[in-house]
């Protein structure tokens, strides 16, 4: 995804230095010194820099960065045009109210001309990359489609023929039917019984299931399927011809000439979270500047005041349970979680979570970063890369994650962790507020989830840090 915006960026001033070539070729006297001298002023650094951003804004909210970017389908090439087109015009309108006298209707033409051919031929190389080295399995969402009639093998089939579309095929759910097994093995093998859909959930990674059934026989199945996919938080899309759900978190796609009906209970607006991650990035940006000397000096505290590194590197359960690592400042001696086992007996948390309140493994330094929540600044730079949001459930460890005994916490997993939450805000690890009704308000998050919930959580998290209420 970096790669296509660093492309899309190359493309931009690329195309500007292109424009201002044809300009100055086609009228050298007049618009030379206005050229040089642009090149001398503040304000226009300062206005590249703007146009920069809103050309990575424009391009985001035409899905030009979704999670199949990189594969050049259907209806990308439309997409890409129209986002130049805007930019183009954008780029006009803010030239005439700066007074730009270079900006001539050859610059546009030439500007709008070159822009599209970058961004097209970059995309097209890229998915030639992609599709010939084989990272279209690697960053490929992982499917399961339930159902092996002949409609479930077709769409099957086309998943397996087409890698573009940016899905890996897992397999099929199915009765082990004795006269359909030989053609269901032919396109893929059966995964999993309708039973035992949700301890595969549990087990693996699933970014998708398609059900394939027919919905006036198979209809109890498929009901507890989505009862399934709901607590676990796996989209679900169903494949049919008989129906049109009217929901706001349900998605018509298009795959071939097959309706397809994406449902999820954490299915979040693509424009909306867009800007969610336009946030995340500017605002995780700017606080690691801004803070660069603070967290220099407590680095250097945490190194100095016992052994072990300065940062704590930990795997967390992250979007659809795949693990990621997470960087705190290390507030516990080294090997602290080497001691867990002879620890357990004093844990104070209930369900799956592990809290000591005077744990003997933290450091007096460390105690200090756990009250005043410095110790989680360095998350910063796991939200930068994309791994974490500002706002969004805790991500679990390993262990907490692995000991969660109930299916209907697991719809946490649907959704990009945070650094703060409805949890984090209500007291965090205080023990007023159980296990149960934590998982409760990240599920209450999920179903209200908006921009200004996400203001409103980052708002009060300054005053609970301040209070330290629960933080040890």
């Amino acid at each position: 995804m970096s790669c296509l915006q660093l492309m899309d960026q190359v493309a931009l001033f690329g195309s500007l230095y292109l424009a201002t070539v044809v300009c100055l070729a086609a009228q050298p006297d007049e618009l030379l010194q206005e050229a040089l001298s642009a090149r001398t002023h503040l304000h226009n650094y300062l206005f590249a820099i703007a146009f920069a951003i809103i050309w990575h804004v424009v391009f985001a909210l035409h899905m030009l960065y979704d999670y199949n970017a990189a594969y050049f389908q259907e209806g990308k090439f439309t997409a890409l045009v129209r986002a130049t087109m805007a930019g183009t015009l954008l780029l006009t309108i803010l030239a005439a109210i700066f007074e730009y006298g270079i900006v001539t209707s050859v610059f546009i033409t030439t500007f709008f001309a070159a822009a599209t051919a970058i961004c097209v031929g970059g995309r097209l190389l890229l998915n030639y990359l992609v599709l010939r080295t084989g990272l279209a399995t690697v960053h490929a969402k992982q499917l399961l489609i339930v159902g092996t009639n002949r409609r479930a093998r077709t769409l099957a089939e086309r998943y397996q023929r087409r890698p573009e579309m940016g899905y890996h095929f897992l397999g099929f759910v199915d009765k082990k039917w004795p006269s359909e097994s030989a053609q269901a093995d032919a396109s893929g093998a059966i995964v999993s019984s309708f039973d035992s859909l949700s301890a595969y959930l549990r087990d693996h990674v699933v970014d998708e299931v398609i059900i394939c059934l027919p919905v006036k026989s198979h209809y109890s199945a498929i009901a507890r399927i989505v009862e399934t996919c709901e607590e676990q938080g796996v989209p679900l899309s169903i494949s049919t011809k008989l129906f049109n759900i009217q929901n706001p978190r349900v998605r018509q796609k298009y795959f071939s000439s097959s309706l397809v009906l994406l449902i999820s209970s954490s299915i979040l607006d693509e424009r909306e979270m867009v800007l969610k991650r336009l946030i995340d990035v500017v605002c995780s940006a700017a606080l690691l500047l801004l803070l660069s000397p603070l967290l220099l000096v407590v680095a250097l505290l945490v190194k100095l005041s016992s052994p072990g590194p300065a940062i704590f590197v930990q795997e967390r359960v992250g979007l659809n349970k795949r693990v990621f690592r997470l960087f705190k400042f290390r507030t516990m001696v080294e090997g602290a979680e080497s001691q867990m086992a002879e620890l357990e007996h004093l844990n104070e948390a209930e369900g799956g979570h592990f809290k000591i309140q005077h744990d003997p493994r933290v450091t007096p330094l460390g105690r200090w970063l756990r009250r005043t929540s410095i110790d989680e600044l360095p998350q910063l730079i796991t939200v930068l890369i994309g791994e974490m949001r500002l706002v969004g459930p805790r991500p679990l460890p390993l262990r907490d994650a692995d000991n969660i005994v109930l299916d209907w916490p697991r719809r946490r997993f649907g959704i990009r962790p945070g650094i703060t939450c409805l949890w984090q805000i209500a007291g965090r690890a205080d023990q007023s507020v159980s296990f149960e009704q934590w998982m409760t308000l990240d599920m209450t998050y999920i179903d209200t989830w908006s921009l200004l919930l996400d203001l409103k959580i980052l708002i009060q998290t300054i005053p609970a840090v301040l209070r330290g209420k629960g933080a040890y």
